[in-house]
Order: C-alpha cells, then structure tokens, then sequence
C-alpha cells in the first residue's frame, strides 16, 4: 500500500504547477505530454522495420484482392496473406502495447482521483454511508457520524442487519475545511474522512475510503485509509460523477483524457518518425 501512496505524492508534486490551469486544461497538458511520452517508448519498444514490412504487406495483398477480384483462388491467397500479416503485425505492435498499459492504468487512476468526481457546492447536501466489518455489524447502533465544516441534516439512519449507517449531511458555507469524523461509542476507533467542496477542495478525493488491507482500497487508494484494525470497513460520500464536455458529449475525465491522448499521438506521430 505504501507504494500507492507514494505514487500519488509524486503525482501531487508533478501536477501542482499546473493547478491553475483549470481541468480541461490541466487534462489538455497531461495528454500531450503522454503522448510523447509514449511516442518515445513505443518508438524504442517496438520493430519499427518488422511494422512497416507488415503494414506494406497488407497494403500490398489488399490492392492484389482489388484488381484480380474476379480471380476467386488468388483473392482467396491473398485474404489468407493478409491475415497472416495482420497477426504478425499485431505480434509486434502489441508488446509494447502491453508495456504501456500499467503506467497508463496509474495515470488513469490519478486522473480519477482529482476530476473523477464533482465537488459539493456550499449548501450542497450529500449522504454518508458508513460500513461496519462483517463481525462488526452489531456495533452500528453505537457509530455516530459527525464533522468539520458540515452541518448534519437528519439523525443516523441504522441497519444492523447489514452493519450500515447512513445520516444525510450539508457543506457548511465559508468553512476553510470539510472533514467527516466517525466514532464508535465505547471504543477508541475515530476515523477522519475529507470532504471536498469547491470553496475548500483538496488535491485528490474519492467517494469512498476503505480499510487498508481489504481489496477496496487498492482499487480505490486516493485517500489515507482506514487503519487495518479498525471495525469500519468503509466511508462513502455521494459525490456525483464529474463530466466534461467534448464536442457533442459530456465524458468522464478519464475518457476525455484518453481521447485527447490519442489525438495528439496521432497528431505528433510524423514528428517522431513512428509507425503505428
């Protein structure tokens, strides 16, 4: 887990000075510099020489099936060359595909932690859900939901049955920080979860933080997580999924930016002197 966490302290120090370049700007610099970035290692990855052979092959056998297609044996060959082409082709042009696919996994998840979600407005209202270990269940009539900057709307709603708790809560206007706070009575747990509004927004967030050594929490490690020990499993935050425009559509920012990605790959492609 620490590694994660490191990873995304370097990606706050690397994404800071661009912080006041909103976030389709922030998303129209990164893409670009992933492009070139991965420009550069597929160049150096792949056989460039074995790609252009087998592209020009296909080309080749494609423009033999046009002009003799009323030859059935021969067109027959030449489909049969073309797919064997082609499986060569994506022979060579997929290792350095597979090379590229986990750093590009970690960026999608930086960008999913910081745009991935809409911060609440002041005076938004939002609901916490907070879940209870299996063998903790019977401990939710004792969980009390409070926070930081937050204004609590209803009294907990509880669910010992399925060891939830919910209480609907409001961001709090002018507070500098919106933090949840949730305790179990009688015991020493207190877990802390951040809260981001658009008047006080941290760096990174996500809807949910889970326990440290449970599978949520690598697939979702944006925050500090819950300590290993503790009878709180989970805490949710229903933000709302953020969405950008891109021509016609709203997208999610990881869509946005793996679009962009590609347009400038393809765009800086004849520059770097890479075959695709």
């Amino acid at each position: 887990m620490n590694a994660f966490f490191t990873i995304n302290n370097v990606a706050d120090a690397l994404t800071a000075p661009f912080a006041g370049a909103g976030p389709l700007g922030g998303l129209a610099l990164l893409s670009v510099i992933t492009a070139v970035v991965l420009l550069n290692v597929f160049k150096r990855l792949s056989n460039q020489e074995k790609i252009r052979e087998h592209k020009g092959k296909i080309l080749g056998h494609f423009l033999e099936i046009a002009i003799y297609r009323d030859q059935f044996s021969r067109t027959l060959r030449c489909q049969a060359a073309v797919l064997k082409h082609n499986l060569l082709y994506m022979r060579y042009f997929m290792t350095p595909i597979l090379v590229m696919m986990l750093p590009m996994l970690l960026v999608c998840l930086q960008v999913d932690y910081r745009l991935g979600s809409r911060p609440l407005a002041p005076g938004e209202s939002f609901i916490v859900t907070v879940s209870l270990a299996a063998d903790a269940a019977h401990l939710a009539d004792r969980v009390e939901i409070g926070g930081t900057g937050l204004l609590m709307e209803t009294p907990a709603l509880r669910l010992p049955s399925e060891g939830k708790v919910f209480r609907r809560a409001r961001i709090e206007p002018g507070a500098p920080r919106h933090a949840l706070t949730v305790t179990i009575s009688g015991t020493p747990t207190l877990v802390t979860k951040e809260v981001a509004a658009t008047d006080a927004r941290p760096a990174r967030f996500t809807p949910e933080s889970n326990k440290a050594d449970t599978l949520g929490a690598i697939a979702a490690n944006g925050e500090a997580p819950i300590p290993a020990g503790s009878a709180i499993e989970a805490i949710r935050v229903s933000y709302r999924p953020a969405a950008y425009p891109l021509l016609w559509w709203r997208v999610s920012p990881i869509v946005y930016y793996l679009v962009l990605t590609i347009a400038f790959g393809l765009a800086l492609r004849p520059f770097f002197k890479v075959t695709i």
